[in-house]
């Protein structure tokens, strides 16, 4: 078993152990919301009323980035594994359509994302718009929860931000943004994964904040949304307890906003092909306009195929390879590709295959393989 392979089992083991998440039994935090669909958890009694905030303008940008929010998961899977990780608030991203009710489950716990070893109950969490004014304040329940809801009437990237109202177990605890994004049900959406699609590196490095972004990748997503009128999806099958730090490094490295989808433990252990065939067929239910979907994984794409999305391959190749076992995998895997889906080598082809109709066919990397493979001597 590789490096990779034996952290994803350490985690996976982790998750099991500490037992079932609560995302999927509440709201889903990090899911499509709406008043008439969610099963609503009873709302912690609140220290102030709500008050209205004002309308957040059409499509804001993301807002100033603090420092006390810009954090990274420095201590990695071994820190929460041995209970020294700080308390964690986690909230993910709403997308509702206009004049529905989101409903954003708010947790306060220390573990494994929304799967909790310790949870925080009676802690006070105030909720504030990108401007910083308070909008909402309340106590968690005993499940470390506190429900926020909102009507949203226009169209447009609703920012806030939560904070606890001072230290939870004797630790500071970092604010965490998230966005209630409302679109029109027709809206035009692009699907997008991260981990060696937008993001350079592979998982090992995302989980100690060293992820860097492939060159280009955020300009085409921003051409997306300037010029196609887009909302770009981030849907990927990283567990939920990197919510917070993947939502902190699209805003950092300029990738526009766009609601981020992680995976629970259920996502977790069917895969990532399963996952996210899931996830794209109940966002569709909803807004069946996705144009575009972009992923790394053979199975990435076999889950747009199954949902009838255009998709784009960005295949991640490791051309140094000396083994021909690698290279007959890879071409195999290349050989099950459409011949419709554009097989690109970074996101300038990208760039050319979206707005200049350029063709990237599968058979132009399946020859480039061949020919590798030619050279490459039998295996031992």
């Amino acid at each position: 078993m590789d490096r990779r392979g034996l952290l994803w089992l350490v985690v996976v083991a982790a998750l099991v152990l500490f037992g079932p998440t609560s995302c999927r039994e509440t709201p889903p935090a990090g899911g499509l919301t709406n008043a008439a669909t969610a099963q609503t958890p009873t709302a912690a009694p609140a220290d102030g009323e709500s008050t209205a905030a004002a309308p957040a303008a059409v499509l804001a940008d993301w807002p100033e980035l603090l420092p006390e929010e810009d954090t990274t998961l420095s201590t990695g899977i071994v820190g929460q594994i041995i209970n020294k990780a700080p308390p964690t608030i986690m909230v993910g991203d709403c997308l509702i359509r206009p004049g529905e009710t989101a409903q954003a489950t708010i947790k306060l716990g220390r573990g494994f994302g929304r799967t909790t070893v310790k949870e925080f109950g009676g802690a006070k969490l105030i909720v504030t718009d990108a401007a910083g004014a308070e909008v909402f304040s309340g106590r968690t329940d005993e499940k470390g929860q506190l429900l926020f809801e909102r009507k949203f009437d226009a169209e447009g990237n609703h920012f806030f931000r939560v904070k606890a109202a001072g230290k939870v177990d004797d630790a500071d605890v970092a604010p965490v943004l998230f966005c209630v994004y409302v679109r029109a049900e027709q809206t035009p959406l692009a699907v997008c994964d991260l981990d060696k699609t937008l993001v350079m590196s592979g998982f090992e490095r995302v989980m100690v904040g060293m992820a860097k972004p492939f060159d280009h990748a955020a300009d085409v997503l921003g051409r997306l949304v300037a010029e196609k009128k887009m909302t770009i999806v981030y849907l990927t099958h990283r567990p939920d307890f990197f919510e917070a730090s993947s939502r902190m490094w699209i805003r950092k490295n300029r990738f526009p906003p766009g609601p981020l989808f992680t995976s629970d433990v259920k996502g977790l252990l069917e895969g990532s092909g399963s996952f996210k065939t899931a996830e794209i067929a109940r966002l569709k239910e909803r807004f069946p306009n996705i144009q575009l979907a972009v992923g790394d994984k053979y199975s990435d794409i076999a889950a747009y195929v199954t949902n009838k999305i255009p998709s784009v391959l960005i295949p991640d190749i490791q051309w140094d390879k000396d083994k021909r076992k690698y290279w007959q995998e890879t071409l195999t895997n290349l050989e099950t590709v459409n011949e419709d889906v554009p097989v690109c080598r970074n996101w300038f082809e990208i760039e050319e295959a979206l707005f200049k109709d350029v063709k990237f066919p599968p058979k132009r990397l399946i020859d480039k393989v061949r020919d590798t493979m030619r050279l490459m001597p039998m295996d031992d």
